[in-house]
């Protein structure tokens, strides 16, 4: 299985520099339009929420979202009923940028699925979700310990 891994990691990789590619007119890196899609879905989420819908560590969160941030794509103001919390809110600068991220996202997928027929790549796709909620399960599983 470890080609499985490999393979994902690759195509992990190449899709960060196809966003980097496709918006570096923006200064918005591709690692973090995962960020700005979830934000601007979900405004008001707090940080912690946003590091689990994601699947990556609170410390992570907290510097991409600084440099966000620093960049005008969020903002962050302190949760009402725990002041050490912080929601995340998308600027407007991050709403008008939405439909471009869902179009590049969108072109890319096709570009990837361009030597499959439509049958193969709904198959794809749902396997590839049977994969990704297997993992999901395991990662919840963990943080409950």
């Amino acid at each position: 299985m470890e080609l499985l891994t490999r393979t994902i990691n690759i195509i992990n990789r190449c899709t960060n520099l196809y966003r980097d590619t496709q918006l570096d007119d923006t200064g918005l890196p591709g690692c973090q339009v995962a960020y700005i899609l979830r934000v601007c879905r979900q405004p008001g989420q707090t940080q912690d929420e946003l590091a689990q819908g994601l699947h990556v560590h609170k410390s992570s969160v907290a510097r991409k979202l600084a440099a966000l941030e620093a960049n005008g794509w969020i903002t962050r103001t302190p949760c009402s009923q725990d002041r050490r919390a912080l929601r995340v809110y998308p600027t407007p600068k991050a709403e008008e940028a939405l439909p471009r991220l869902h179009r590049m996202l969108k072109d890319w997928s096709d570009y990837l699925t361009a030597s499959l027929t439509q049958e193969e790549a709904h198959t794809l796709i749902a396997l590839l979700n049977r994969v990704a909620d297997r993992a999901e399960t395991w990662a919840s599983e963990r943080s409950q310990d």
